[in-house]
């Protein structure tokens, strides 16, 4: 498989940022890491062999970057605002550089994306917030309710970050529009997974906005952790596979 190390000076998050492709050819992926992780952890947890058959048939390619989360969510230090601000940073990152720049190597028009736990979170809402750039969205046991993170704060960027607040609420038919049509939307947990209620409350939101998707709790004994996502991401691109050629 090609892989291939990329890095830059982020000018949105002022530090030196790392992407990892693996594969060159196919539907652009990017993978979004856990909350501490960063653009290794799709090496150390293995994810590459269980996307190899995929990648080596130039059917998809992925993208690992950097997380933020011990910068913002997972920072005690800082004033819950600021944790806030430091993820709009984040955002700005993806979308104004990250995007851009798989786009332009890809010679692509859109992206996919995934991520387990509080990657299910970005892969979910990055592509919610942005859906020009995305097609597809796995999230593998996601955390999806920021508020958990803010000790009580709130104000309009935790709202519009916060997709089980700002997605009930959504009535512009243009995203309506691209939600669940342009982008497919999946969600995968386990039945002992810490954060199956999320995945649950997203399932119904979407159920209740009528935007098409597909949920999915695996059975008992899977849980949060990484054994259950490398088996899941398997499976799911083995039966679903709802990427389009763009």
């Amino acid at each position: 498989m090609h892989v291939r190390h990329h890095h830059w000076y982020s000018p949105n998050v002022s530090e030196e940022m790392n992407v990892m492709r693996y594969g060159n050819a196919g539907v652009p992926i990017l993978y979004f890491p856990t909350a501490g992780g960063g653009f290794d952890e799709f090496d150390y947890y293995r994810l590459q062999d269980d996307i190899r058959p995929w990648a080596e048939e130039g059917r998809i390619q992925l993208f690992s970057i950097d997380g933020f989360g011990r910068q913002t969510w997972y920072n005690d230090r800082l004033h819950p605002c600021e944790r806030v601000q430091g993820h709009l940073v984040y955002e700005k990152y993806v979308i104004r550089e990250v995007a851009p720049f798989i786009l332009h190597l890809t010679q692509k028009e859109s992206i996919g994306c995934l991520g387990a736990s509080f990657g299910g979170y970005y892969a979910l809402n990055t592509a919610c917030r942005y859906p020009d750039f995305f097609l597809w969205s796995l999230s593998l046991g996601g955390m999806f309710d920021i508020r958990r993170h803010l000790n009580g704060y709130h104000d309009m960027d935790v709202y519009f970050s916060n997709p089980v607040e700002y997605l009930p609420n959504l009535m512009d038919p243009y995203y309506r529009s691209r939600l669940g049509y342009t982008i497919k939307i999946v969600l995968v947990s386990g039945e002992a997974d810490k954060f199956r209620q999320d995945t649950e409350e997203m399932h119904g939101i979407l159920s209740r906005l009528g935007i098409p998707h597909h949920c999915e709790i695996w059975d008992h004994p899977c849980r949060h952790h990484e054994y259950w996502w490398k088996k899941q991401i398997s499976s799911v691109l083995s039966r679903l596979y709802p990427f389009q050629r763009r």
